[in-house]
C-alpha cells in the first residue's frame, strides 16, 4: 500500500510539473542477515533529466562571499516524522513524512529559477534530509564560509526547528547590495512565504545558529563541520574515529 501510494504521489507531482520520469528502480525484496533477517524499506528511485537553456544562469549550493545575505524561500513548517534526525539520533523510523503542497512547491521552484535568471541568487540549495541546520551546514562546507543565522518558525521544539524536515523550501544567498530589490521581488511572488535567515561570514566565523527569542544556540567551527562530513564513512568503518570526532566536535 505504501509503495502504491508513493507511486500515485509521484504521478501527481509529474503531472503538476509536466515533468516526465525517464527511468528508475524499486527495491522490494533485498534483505540482510544480521542475527535476524531484515528487509530494507521499499524504495522507489527516480531517474530524471532537466534542461538548462543558458549555462550562465545556474546556481551551486555553496555560499559565495562573506557579507552575502541568506534567505529562505517557502513556508518553514518542519516536522520530525520520518526524518533523518529521528532515525540517526533516536533510532526511530516512524511518523508521517512532510505533506507536499504542490501549488506552493511550483511557486517556490519558479521563484528560485526566476531569481537565478535575474542574477539575484548567488547560491541555492534545497532543504531535505537533516532539515534546515544540515542544509545551511552543507552550504558552508561547500563554500568554506561561515554563517550567522536566526530561524523563525512555528515549531515549539528547537530540535524540530533546526532538524525537522519540510517540503517546498530552498535556501538562497544574495549580494548585500541587492537586499531591497530581492525582498521586493520575493514579496511580489511569494507573499509572506519567505524569511531572511542571516548573513554569510568568513571561514573563521564558524557556523552560528539561533532561533527567534533565543541567543545563538549552536556554534561550530567550519573545521569541525568539514571533518565530521568528510569522515562519515571512516567513522562507520572504524568506531575509534567516531569517538575522536565526537569529542572534538
Amino acid at each position: 500500500w505504501q509503495l502504491a501510494e508513493a507511486c500515485r504521489g509521484i504521478s501527481d507531482a509529474c503531472l503538476a510539473f509536466a515533468t516526465p520520469v525517464t527511468g528508475g528502480n524499486v527495491s522490494l525484496y533485498n534483505e540482510t542477515q544480521s542475527g535476524t533477517v531484515r528487509a530494507i524499506h521499499p524504495t522507489p528511485t527516480i531517474g530524471m533529466v532537466g534542461m538548462v537553456r543558458d549555462i550562465r544562469q545556474v546556481c551551486s549550493q555553496d555560499f559565495k562571499a562573506a557579507g552575502d545575505l541568506v534567505y529562505l524561500l517557502g513556508a518553514l513548517d518542519p516536522g520530525l516524522g520520518a526524518s533523518e534526525y529521528l532515525k540517526v539520533v533516536h533510532g526511530l523510523v516512524a511518523g508521517e513524512p512532510p505533506w507536499l503542497n504542490l501549488a506552493l512547491e511550483i511557486q517556490v521552484q519558479q521563484t528560485c529559477r526566476a531569481g537565478i535568471e535575474r542574477g539575484l541568487f548567488r547560491s541555492a540549495h534545497d532543504l531535505s534530509e537533516g532539515g534546515l541546520a544540515v542544509a545551511l551546514a552543507e552550504c558552508c562546507i561547500s563554500g568554506n564560509l561561515g554563517i550567522t543565522a536566526r530561524i523563525t518558525g512555528p515549531a515549539s521544539r528547537l530540535d524540530t526547528l533546526f532538524f525537522g524536515e519540510t517540503a517546498s523550501v530552498i535556501v538562497v544567498s544574495i549580494a548585500a547590495r541587492d537586499q531591497l530589490v530581492c525582498e521586493s521581488f520575493l514579496t511580489s511572488v511569494l507573499g509572506n512565504n519567505w524569511q531572511k535567515l542571516g548573513s554569510v561570514g568568513d571561514s573563521a566565523s564558524g557556523f552560528s545558529l539561533g532561533a527567534e527569542g533565543h541567543s545563538p544556540l549552536l556554534h561550530v567551527t567550519l573545521e569541525a563541520l568539514r571533518r565530521t562530513w568528510q569522515q562519515a564513512i571512516p567513522r562507520r568503518m572504524e568506531p575509534t574515529l567516531f569517538v575522536e570526532v565526537s569529542h572534538d566536535s
